[in-house]
């Protein structure tokens, strides 16, 4: 192989985006419908930093989000969690490590991260 050759394929893997590994390869288990209620309900999702949002077992969630207080909607519909807010409803898969949590919507590549307390 010629220098130019090796400089491409350089050029080429370098300028190629990084995979995230994915929950899974990472430790976290995906919960099912059942195991997201008993993971949220009566609990508190956190990222120490960004928000702090509790899961009444009623179906709302009262928090702080970006340093303004919220008052939104949540339920378990098959195995996602769902969140209503003024915007509309967002489903998320939920994936697990010990307390560490994330958030993979459904769809996108969104994903929320925190810890559950």
């Amino acid at each position: 192989m010629n220098g130019l050759a090796r400089v491409l394929i350089a050029t080429v893997l370098a300028s190629a985006p990084a995979l995230a590994a994915s929950p899974q390869a990472e430790g976290f288990k995906k919960l099912t419908g059942g195991q997201i209620r008993v993971a949220f309900a009566g609990k508190t999702f956190s990222d120490d930093t960004h928000f702090s949002n509790k899961y009444r077992a009623g179906g709302t969630i009262e928090g702080v989000s970006m340093g303004k207080k919220i008052t939104n909607k949540w339920k378990v519909a098959k195995d996602t969690l769902c969140i209503t807010d003024k915007f509309g409803e967002l489903c998320y898969f939920v994936w697990m490590k010990g307390k560490d949590a994330k958030l993979v919507h459904e769809s996108s590549d969104l994903i929320l991260e925190g810890s559950i307390k």
